[in-house]
């Protein structure tokens, strides 16, 4: 049984190598969705700025542990300017609410509820992601979830 997964195990992996490399330097998809106070944000807003845009869900485990490691960053992600962006996907407002709480963290962040548009316009069919997008809009890495370590490093080759 686990040698007839070992082919499929491999091509999802490629896969995922073939989608981060074609994904760089894509110009980043805008939308403008509400956050948790029902006023619009709207992406293209921070042109000019570093965005680490994070896709997920209340309900997902690897969601929860990547915003942690992103949390861990908080130092070296206000110093650098670095504002993430937080979508909710397939979530109720009190859902996301309860999980983000209510002290804010100390960096830059926009919490925003998704319509099933952002879902469509980055093709997400899996959970966590993580899309590092340049001053420019574009997209410098499109990926699965990071550690810490590997996320500053990539955050480092934008800064």
């Amino acid at each position: 049984m686990v040698v007839h997964m070992i082919p499929a195990v491999i091509f999802f992996l490629i896969g995922l190598w073939v989608h981060d490399a074609a994904a760089a330097e894509k110009d980043a998809a805008d939308f403008t969705l509400p956050d948790l106070k029902g006023e619009a944000f709207t992406l293209s807003s921070l042109r000019g700025e570093i965005v680490l845009l994070k896709l997920g869900t209340t309900w997902c485990a690897s969601c929860t542990e990547q915003s942690r490691e992103i949390e861990a960053l908080a130092p070296y992600l206000a110093e650098n300017e670095v504002h993430v962006v937080e979508v909710y996907l397939q979530d109720t407002l009190a859902a996301v609410k309860q999980l983000q709480g209510e002290s804010p963290p100390p960096f830059s962040r926009m919490v925003v509820m998704d319509d099933g548009r952002v879902q469509r316009l980055y093709n997400v069919y899996a959970i966590p992601r993580l899309i590092l997008i340049d001053r420019a809009q574009k997209i410098e890495h499109d990926g699965s979830l990071l550690r810490r370590d590997a996320l500053k490093k990539l955050l480092e080759s934008s800064l």
